[in-house]
Protein backbone atom coordinates (compact mmCIF):
# COMPACT_ATOMS: atom_id res chain seq x y z
CA UNK A 1 0.00 0.00 0.00
CA UNK A 2 1.61 3.42 -0.97
CA UNK A 3 -0.85 6.54 1.10
CA UNK A 4 0.62 9.68 2.07
CA UNK A 5 -1.36 12.27 4.28
CA UNK A 6 0.17 15.54 4.67
CA UNK A 7 -1.29 18.87 6.33
CA UNK A 8 1.01 21.43 5.90
CA UNK A 9 1.20 25.26 4.68
CA UNK A 10 2.39 26.33 0.87
CA UNK A 11 5.84 27.71 1.05
CA UNK A 12 4.55 29.46 -2.35
CA UNK A 13 2.17 29.81 -5.04
CA UNK A 14 1.68 26.74 -7.04
CA UNK A 15 3.54 26.83 -10.36
CA UNK A 16 2.05 25.23 -13.66
CA UNK A 17 4.11 23.45 -15.89
CA UNK A 18 2.53 22.92 -19.78
CA UNK A 19 3.57 19.84 -22.17
CA UNK A 20 3.67 20.17 -25.72
CA UNK A 21 0.91 16.66 -25.70
CA UNK A 22 -1.06 19.22 -24.02
CA UNK A 23 -0.38 17.78 -20.63
CA UNK A 24 0.55 19.93 -17.57
CA UNK A 25 1.96 19.35 -13.90
CA UNK A 26 0.96 21.63 -11.29
CA UNK A 27 3.67 21.38 -8.17
CA UNK A 28 3.33 23.27 -4.80
CA UNK A 29 5.79 22.72 -2.00
CA UNK A 30 3.92 22.14 1.78
CA UNK A 31 5.91 22.57 4.99
CA UNK A 32 4.87 20.25 7.62
CA UNK A 33 6.07 20.28 11.23
CA UNK A 34 7.18 17.42 12.49
CA UNK A 35 5.44 16.17 15.65
CA UNK A 36 8.39 16.60 18.18
CA UNK A 37 10.27 19.81 19.29
CA UNK A 38 14.57 19.88 18.38
CA UNK A 39 16.38 20.18 21.56
CA UNK A 40 16.12 23.48 21.28
CA UNK A 41 12.31 23.35 22.13
CA UNK A 42 11.18 24.36 18.63
CA UNK A 43 9.55 22.35 15.89
CA UNK A 44 11.26 22.03 12.87
CA UNK A 45 9.59 21.64 9.27
CA UNK A 46 9.49 19.07 6.00
CA UNK A 47 9.16 20.72 2.93
CA UNK A 48 7.98 18.46 0.91
CA UNK A 49 7.26 18.58 -3.06
CA UNK A 50 4.07 17.71 -4.44
CA UNK A 51 2.41 17.68 -7.88
CA UNK A 52 -0.67 16.83 -9.91
CA UNK A 53 -2.13 16.96 -12.97
CA UNK A 54 -5.16 17.40 -15.16
CA UNK A 55 -8.00 19.36 -13.70
CA UNK A 56 -6.82 18.61 -9.94
CA UNK A 57 -4.14 20.79 -11.17
CA UNK A 58 -6.48 23.23 -12.57
CA UNK A 59 -7.99 23.62 -8.70
CA UNK A 60 -4.74 23.31 -7.10
CA UNK A 61 -3.74 26.82 -9.45
CA UNK A 62 -6.71 28.61 -8.92
CA UNK A 63 -7.49 28.39 -5.19
CA UNK A 64 -4.15 27.59 -3.54
CA UNK A 65 -1.96 30.75 -2.26
CA UNK A 66 0.94 30.75 -0.48
CA UNK A 67 0.65 30.48 3.32
CA UNK A 68 -2.51 28.61 2.70
CA UNK A 69 -2.39 25.55 5.52
CA UNK A 70 -4.05 22.58 3.55
CA UNK A 71 -4.24 18.81 3.93
CA UNK A 72 -3.41 16.74 0.27
CA UNK A 73 -3.93 12.62 -0.07
CA UNK A 74 -1.34 10.86 -2.84
CA UNK A 75 1.29 8.40 -3.11
CA UNK A 76 4.95 8.64 -2.99
CA UNK A 77 6.35 8.55 -5.94
CA UNK A 78 10.21 8.42 -6.67
CA UNK A 79 12.41 8.61 -9.96
CA UNK A 80 16.51 8.27 -10.41
CA UNK A 81 18.21 9.16 -13.58
CA UNK A 82 21.84 9.35 -14.89
CA UNK A 83 22.99 13.01 -15.89
CA UNK A 84 25.24 14.05 -18.57
CA UNK A 85 28.41 14.16 -16.06
CA UNK A 86 27.48 10.25 -14.83
CA UNK A 87 26.48 11.38 -11.75
CA UNK A 88 23.23 9.75 -10.31
CA UNK A 89 20.55 11.72 -9.01
CA UNK A 90 17.46 11.00 -7.44
CA UNK A 91 14.01 12.89 -6.86
CA UNK A 92 10.79 11.95 -4.72
CA UNK A 93 7.51 13.53 -4.36
CA UNK A 94 3.22 12.96 -3.45
CA UNK A 95 1.29 12.60 -6.04
CA UNK A 96 -1.73 14.27 -4.99
CA UNK A 97 -5.22 13.27 -5.82
CA UNK A 98 -7.15 14.46 -3.06
CA UNK A 99 -6.95 18.27 -1.38
CA UNK A 100 -8.54 19.98 1.45
CA UNK A 101 -9.22 23.24 2.83
CA UNK A 102 -8.10 22.83 6.89
CA UNK A 103 -7.44 26.59 7.79
CA UNK A 104 -10.64 29.17 8.10
CA UNK A 105 -11.82 30.73 5.10
CA UNK A 106 -10.04 34.21 6.96
CA UNK A 107 -6.83 31.92 7.85
CA UNK A 108 -6.17 30.27 3.91
CA UNK A 109 -6.41 33.42 1.61
CA UNK A 110 -7.70 36.25 0.06
CA UNK A 111 -9.74 34.67 -2.49
CA UNK A 112 -11.72 33.12 0.98
CA UNK A 113 -14.86 35.26 -0.29
CA UNK A 114 -15.03 33.05 -3.48
CA UNK A 115 -13.54 29.34 -2.08
CA UNK A 116 -15.93 26.67 -3.02
CA UNK A 117 -17.64 25.38 0.33
CA UNK A 118 -19.34 22.27 -0.69
CA UNK A 119 -19.62 18.40 -0.02
CA UNK A 120 -19.97 17.57 -3.36
CA UNK A 121 -16.97 16.79 -5.53
CA UNK A 122 -15.87 19.54 -8.13
CA UNK A 123 -15.18 17.81 -11.45
CA UNK A 124 -11.79 16.19 -11.39
CA UNK A 125 -11.22 16.73 -7.77
CA UNK A 126 -12.49 14.41 -4.86
CA UNK A 127 -14.20 15.82 -2.08
CA UNK A 128 -12.83 18.92 -0.40
CA UNK A 129 -13.37 19.46 3.10
CA UNK A 130 -16.19 21.63 3.61
CA UNK A 131 -18.48 23.81 6.58
CA UNK A 132 -21.31 22.00 7.97
CA UNK A 133 -24.14 23.11 9.48
CA UNK A 134 -25.08 20.68 12.18
CA UNK A 135 -28.89 19.67 12.31
CA UNK A 136 -30.07 20.39 16.11
CA UNK A 137 -32.36 17.76 15.33
CA UNK A 138 -30.31 15.27 14.59
CA UNK A 139 -29.66 12.11 17.57
CA UNK A 140 -26.56 10.33 16.78
CA UNK A 141 -26.70 7.02 16.05
CA UNK A 142 -25.48 5.44 19.21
Amino acid sequence: MNKVILMGRLTADPTTKNYDDGGQTTSYKLAVNRPYKNKDGIYEADFILCQCTGDRGKFVEKWFTKGMMVAVVGSLRTKSWKDKDGTWNNMTWVDTVEHYFTGSKSDNSEKADEMPVTNEPVKGQTKMNAETKDDEDDELPF
